[in-house]
């Protein structure tokens, strides 16, 4: 072969790697580019993951935080101060705000401290205040199906089991032995009178269980309801009732299993005329 011929295949063999190499050399730059707009995508999304969780915890905080000032201010409108708690409670105060009222329930070194209504049906309280504004926190409220002072031989409040404690959210606590021990007695107050709480009797249970039974036809009705607070109790109470007594069952949701409830079951014990005389000469000296 000729010099000049081998120069010119030289040549076209260069011009296709040449031709070849371009054509690579697009397929790099257009997979380059695509990877660079799908991590632009996923860094899009993530940063919106963020934003939207970021706005939905601040609602929250927010939503709990307005719960909260809103029930100090209940508590100056109703005169009850957590700190020094006499029992003696501005109902006709409160009642300007929601007739519906029935009842003040106070633990001491706890943040229950709230008024207690009951409406005409056992949804409405779940997601409004007093004043009727929507809040994440609800009200306490006593079930509809019970009549009003302890008529019945079982009475329910129910309470949310809020995430940052509030209203029920301390219930839960009373599986330590140790918490129960120093938290055994609540007081309730209603515009009839003022009673001691002792807790007989706290367990998890189902949200249909026998727990919120209130009717009862006989003694041995109630007597095997008692039985049955008794046997299930996952602490060693101080206390104990009997079919002559008033019960209390207060009742928030727990996460052991699907729609199990938190329970803790008082006696209603009357406070005595000289607790409530020494209640009202403290109430005086604040």
């Amino acid at each position: 072969m000729k010099p000049e011929d081998r120069k010119l295949n030289q040549d076209k063999q260069n011009s296709k790697a040449n031709k070849k190499n371009k054509r690579t050399g697009k397929k790099k730059k257009s997979g380059s580019k695509a990877l660079d707009l799908a991590y632009k995508i996923i860094i899009a999304a993530l940063i919106g993951i963020i934003l939207v969780s970021g706005y939905k915890v601040a609602t929250g905080l927010w939503q709990y935080h307005t719960a909260r000032q809103g029930y100090k201010e209940v508590q100056k409108t109703a005169s009850v101060d957590p700190d020094q708690f006499t029992g003696v409670v501005d109902f006709d105060a409160l009642h300007k705000i929601d007739p519906n009222i029935k009842g003040w329930l106070y633990s001491k070194d706890t943040i229950i401290n709230y008024p207690v209504a009951k409406g005409s049906d056992n949804d409405y309280y779940l997601h409004h205040d007093i004043k009727g504004n929507w809040t994440v926190t609800g009200t306490l409220f006593i079930d509809v199906a019970n009549q009003d002072n302890f008529g019945d031989f079982n009475t329910v409040i129910y309470g949310h089991h809020m995430k940052d404690g509030s209203m029920f959210g301390s219930l839960r606590k009373y599986k330590d032995q140790s918490y129960y021990d120093q938290h055994s007695q609540l007081e309730y107050i209603t515009p009839e009178g003022k009673y001691h709480l002792q807790v007989i009797s706290f367990y998890t249970t189902p949200a249909d269980s026998d727990t919120y039974k209130v009717a009862f036809n006989s003694d041995q009705e109630k007597q095997d309801f008692l039985n049955m607070t008794v046997s299930k109790s996952e602490i060693k109470p101080k206390y104990s009732a009997d079919i002559k007594d008033h019960l209390v069952t207060l009742s928030t949701c727990a996460y052991e299993y699907d729609e199990a409830r938190y329970v803790a079951v008082c006696k209603a014990v009357p406070w005595t005329k000289g607790e409530i005389k020494k209640g009202e000469a403290a109430e005086k000296q604040r």
